[in-house]
């Protein structure tokens, strides 16, 4: 029996939000420029709200390698975890604008969705802050809501931590 789905990714939902930032707000929020950090939800909000204007998009490094994968034209799955939120949304609504199959398994309550705020700067430095958030609750029984998709994948790109 042929596959309908060429590659199905299971990983972390994380939106990537994106400023550009001059170098005096990184010293402000004490960011190192060119680092990668985890923080809390609460400091997620506050550099937030701290920012002018930013774009928006799905990332995580599966949902990322199936973007790519869907933009070359394949047949694309992404599952993952979001929350019931205004950037699970974003998260959700952009890969079905690629072409990707979302099942995004949506939560009523806990974390709010994973977040990755990349500050960059005018030499093209990027700083990394990153909020898991509910992404990182996937587990055993959110995949097997979706083993019609699994089952119906050629190739299965796994990426969770």
């Amino acid at each position: 029996m042929e596959k309908a789905i060429d590659v199905t990714g299971i990983g972390n939902a994380i939106v990537d939000i994106l400023a550009r930032v001059p170098d005096d707000f990184l010293k402000k929020h004490d960011l190192q420029k060119g680092s990668m950090a985890l923080i809390d939800e609460k400091t997620a909000h506050e550099l937030c709200l701290a920012l002018a204007a930013t774009q928006e998009a799905p990332g995580g490094s599966a949902a990322n390698t199936i973007a790519g994968l869907a933009s070359l034209g394949k047949k694309t799955a992404f599952i993952g975890k979001v929350k019931s939120d205004q950037l699970g949304s974003i998260f959700e609504n952009g890969l079905i604008c690629m072409g990707i199959e979302c099942k995004a398994m949506k939560e009523d309550s806990g974390n709010s969705t994973a977040r990755c705020i990349v500050f960059v700067t005018d030499d093209a430095q990027r700083t990394m802050c990153t909020f898991l958030g509910i992404a990182g609750s996937l587990n055993m029984e959110d995949i097997k809501k979706n083993e019609h998709i699994i089952s119906a994948s050629k190739i299965l790109y796994l990426f969770c931590k």
